[in-house]
């Protein structure tokens, strides 16, 4: 308890010093719009509905073109996600321009061997990427179509991602890290001691202790569950 006690209060001393998460933040943009009821052409010939969404616990439509780096980048998250996380559905949405074309995007996607679904950007969905025109950008949506989250940056890992769909099909979190239904100095303390890289947490434990969204434990999140604990507003 006494080596327990001292980590905490290490811990307080140095939040100050404590670096705000420097990762992507997810922008207001088209959050709240339903896309359930969309139909899109995708550059294989064939066409895709809005019910699809109602197929998984969340999904990621990617906005992106084949001239940037970055959005291939993005590519291989989504299919890294649609290989571990199947629950998860992954999508691509074309942006098409001279270069940026269904052909070029089919190339790619045969060469890499993926095998997710890409639409072509246009009608509703067209209104939706542009009213905040970032590319890449990614758009979290929820099972009944409605979009949580308008991610306009690139995703640095598919962690990072993975985090963000499993934030939207299960809330967010509320810093109980050993899941025994009670917010306390015990769960800072085993955050703590993952960001010290003493354990691996599990994946529930990230999801309810992952505090800053930013896709792993760290000192940052057992701050914010200590606060918690301690009713420190």
């Amino acid at each position: 308890m006494k080596k327990a006690a001292a980590l905490i209060i290490a811990l307080l001393l140095t939040s100050a010093c404590l670096p705000a998460y420097a990762g992507g933040v997810p922008a207001r943009g088209a959050a709240g719009i339903c896309v359930s009821g969309f139909s899109a052409q995708c550059i294989d010939g064939s066409v895709l509905y809005g019910q699809v969404f109602t197929e998984y616990e969340a999904s990621a439509v990617t906005y992106f073109a084949t001239w940037s780096a970055d959005c291939l980048r993005q590519l291989d998250i989504l299919a890294a996600i649609k290989a571990a996380h199947p629950e998860y559905g992954v999508f691509g949405l074309l942006r098409v321009d001279a270069t940026s074309t269904p052909e070029a995007a089919l190339a790619v996607m045969t060469e890499r061997g993926y095998d997710f679904p890409v639409m072509i950007c246009e009608g509703d969905w067209q209104a939706v990427a542009e009213d905040a025109f970032v590319i890449p950008q990614t758009f979290i949506i929820d099972r009944s179509g409605v979009i949580a989250e308008a991610w306009q940056a690139a995703f640095s890992s598919a962690q990072v991602l993975l985090a963000r769909l499993m934030r939207v099909s299960f809330g967010p979190p509320d810093g109980d890290a050993d899941l025994n239904g009670t917010v306390n100095s015990a769960d800072a303390l085993l955050v703590l001691r993952a960001a010290l890289g003493l354990m691996v947490p599990s994946d529930d434990a990230v999801l309810h202790a992952d505090m800053d969204q930013s896709g792993a434990l760290d000192s940052q999140d057992a701050l914010m569950i200590l606060r918690i604990a301690l009713a420190v507003h």
